[in-house]
């Protein structure tokens, strides 16, 4: 794992310090925030198990959230994630991303090619569950539906 530390710096003067393996769950959960949300200094996504930059714009698009992709990051604009069909990529922390962006969706959310969860993460599905996702399996893909709690 890398650990170097990076800032990521928001519109509004919101900063974060992450490791850049965390980046991705950050740049889902943003979408909540309201206008933009700049992510810069993490191009190193690119090389992980895959291109973590374009495979999370890729997932956030397909659930309507907005996503301007640099060579360095991305700008996230703030919205309502819709349901729809996503793709992993085979990367384990791009399907745990989107899953997470599921629970929080308008719809349904089905995430291709996850087998690398259980090995990365082997309760996530139980922890996902266990705040109210329906969770449920077709071969490598899982289909996410939204916990009947929802946090306005």
């Amino acid at each position: 794992a890398n650990n170097q530390v990076k800032n990521l710096e928001a519109v509004g003067k919101l900063k974060w310090l992450t490791t850049l393996d965390l980046s991705g769950n950050q740049i889902e959960s943003l979408q909540a925030l309201r206008g933009d949300t700049v992510f810069s200094g993490i191009g190193e996504l690119r090389v992980k198990e895959s291109d973590r930059i374009a495979a999370m714009a890729d997932g956030l698009r397909a659930l309507g959230i907005k996503v301007q992709e640099s060579n360095d990051g991305a700008v996230v604009t703030g919205g309502r994630f819709s349901g729809g069909r996503v793709e992993s990529h085979g990367d384990h922390r791009i399907a745990m991303s989107l899953a997470v962006a599921a629970t929080a969706a308008a719809g349904e959310v089905e995430i291709g090619d996850v087998a690398s969860v259980d090995t990365s993460f082997p309760g996530f599905v139980d922890c996902l569950a266990s705040v109210g996702a329906d969770i449920a399996f077709e071969g490598r893909r899982m289909t996410v539906d939204a916990p009947v709690i929802a946090i306005d």
